[in-house]
């Protein structure tokens, strides 16, 4: 015997509760990348099983009206969908909570990113390599806040180009003192 519209989707109902209940254990959890994709993830399922499950549910009022099911078998039926339309719809919300606090968390920590590269020197986009113009020195560049490992014998080759104008001597002796010089500071 080939399994009931009822049956089918009292299993169906069994794995969106599931969904539902692994959903809402995320109300107290802080969000994560990986939290935003389980939810992502999980919203994709419930989405998919409450479509099967109210289409077994138009499956199972129409073998009621068949069968002639009673007012009260009608009303039970009419009170269990709209408890399982509730349930999901409540955790949609709490999806659309959690994802809405990921995203302003994301922004709060790039935000907080770009004023921290600002105030070390780096000052928003391009912060990785500091900014050096064609007047900067080797000195000043051995001074300043590098975030990756660098050489300043580009720097100091600038530094020729711009002084050699000036005193190609002293932009030479300058040069072959620093031009071996590495800045090294830790990778954030």
């Amino acid at each position: 015997m080939a399994p009931t519209a009822k049956n089918t989707r009292s299993g169906v109902k069994g794995h969106v509760t599931r969904i539902i209940n692994f959903i809402r254990a995320y109300q107290s959890t802080p969000m994560s990348e990986r939290a935003s994709s389980e939810l992502t993830e999980q919203e994709k399922r419930l989405r998919e099983k409450f479509e099967s499950f109210k289409t077994l549910t138009l499956q199972v009022q129409e073998d009621m009206v068949t069968e002639e099911a009673t007012d009260q078998e009608l009303q039970a039926e009419i009170d269990y969908v709209a408890a399982t339309e509730e349930e999901v719809s409540d955790a949609k919300v709490i999806m659309d909570y959690k994802q809405k606090e990921w995203r302003e968390e994301k922004e709060r920590i790039r935000k907080e990113e770009k004023e921290q590269k600002k105030e070390e020197g780096g000052g928003g986009k391009g912060a990785e390599t500091p900014q050096h113009s064609p007047t900067t020195t080797t000195a000043e560049c051995s001074r300043s806040s590098v975030t990756t490992t660098t050489t300043c014998s580009f720097y100091a080759a600038i530094d020729r180009r711009h002084s050699s104008s000036q005193s190609s001597t002293r932009s030479a002796k300058r040069s072959s003192n620093n031009s071996h010089h590495e800045i090294t500071t830790k990778t954030n």
